[in-house]
């Protein structure tokens, strides 16, 4: 059975090719302008773009099943409707073309944010807030998920919700846990987004990958699975953060109100000059909200396993090039 990846070549589509390799799949990666990544072997390459219905057509044909990792994830784009061109009408695109060629099953990736913030307390599946999430990225995969829905109702779409993603991997718009971390050690991050006590469900990359393709071989039809982990608030990960770099972390809390110009200067600067914000509004309402969520369908009913979140951490720095002295102990 062949399956379709689309996304192949981003941070979360490598990793899943990767655990499809794992397991001796017969994959299909779909990419669209870039290279092929030449550290996975025995996938089939095919250039297209969920944008195009046609490509799509093509893509499809002959597999059995469908993995629909593909998304535009970035905290700013000039022009926020690309994200619903790609997110939204990309995901329309790619059902129509894959049930019209009678693929039997599609996993389709969405995001923590279409189910909206939390309380605090661990939410589920069935999580559902009428507040509209607070990133152009987010209102986006909201939408996608409501056309999934549509289409879970007469299809087999199975969807998946990954939390904070982290781990090692390509360094894309997408893997925003190692630009933190990154920053994080160059001393680049001046203090708290408020009071750090916002706590969020952090999923290292492997775990999801495999979630996926747990999803494709296990689930009931038309499910849908929180692939999560460990919770920590913002003052927690910096802390672990502290521990294994020897960077102090910062303890000064920035007030709302100042983050907020901060951010607002930064998105007129990338107006102008065409570079990525480091801080926009959208991420600081954000850190102003609860996302923690339960992986206990996906553990029941998948063997979903989560990974630690320092001892995913502990690889994060060693695939960085900054292994972390003591690194089993760390973790006890």
């Amino acid at each position: 059975m062949t399956v379709l990846i689309t996304g192949a070549a981003g941070y979360l589509g490598q990793a899943i090719l990767r655990a499809g390799a794992a397991r001796g799949a017969a994959m299909r990666g779909l990419i669209h302008h870039e290279p092929p990544p030449e550290s996975i072997q025995g996938v089939e390459w095919i250039k297209g773009d969920v944008t195009d219905p046609e490509s799509m057509r093509r893509a499809v044909d002959g597999c059995r099943a469908v993995i629909h990792a593909a998304a535009l994830v970035s905290i700013w784009r000039r022009d926020p409707a690309d994200f619903f061109r790609v997110n939204a009408d990309g995901t329309r695109n790619v059902f129509q073309a894959a049930f019209n060629a009678s693929v039997e099953r599609v996993v389709f990736t969405s995001s923590f944010f279409a189910l909206g913030p939390g309380t605090g307390a661990a939410a589920s599946e069935d999580h559902w807030t009428s507040e509209e999430p607070p990133t152009a990225y987010g209102r986006s995969k909201r939408e996608a998920e409501l056309i999934a829905r549509e289409w879970a109702r007469h299809h087999d779409i199975v969807t998946v919700y990954p939390a904070v993603i982290f781990g090692p991997g390509r360094k894309t718009q997408g893997n925003y846990i190692t630009r933190v971390v990154q920053d994080f050690r160059r001393r680049r991050i001046p203090g708290l987004l408020g009071p750090g006590d916002r706590v969020m469900t952090f999923s290292y990359v492997a775990d999801v990958a495999e979630g996926h393709w747990l999803a494709l071989e296990k689930s009931e039809p038309a499910e849908r699975y929180i692939l999560g982990g460990e919770d920590a608030s913002l003052t927690d990960f910096f802390g672990i953060l502290e521990e294994f770099s020897g960077v102090k972390a910062p303890r000064w809390e920035i007030p709302y109100p100042a983050a907020w110009l901060a951010a607002m200067l930064d998105e007129q600067r990338a107006a102008a000059f065409g570079a990525l914000p480091r801080l926009t509004r959208e991420t600081l309402r954000v850190y102003q909200h609860h996302w923690r969520y339960s992986s206990a369908r996906a553990m029941d009913k998948l063997g979903y396993t989560r990974t630690p979140l320092k001892m995913g951490l502990l690889q994060l720095f060693d695939a960085l090039g900054c292994p972390v002295p003591g690194a089993p102990e760390r973790i006890r």
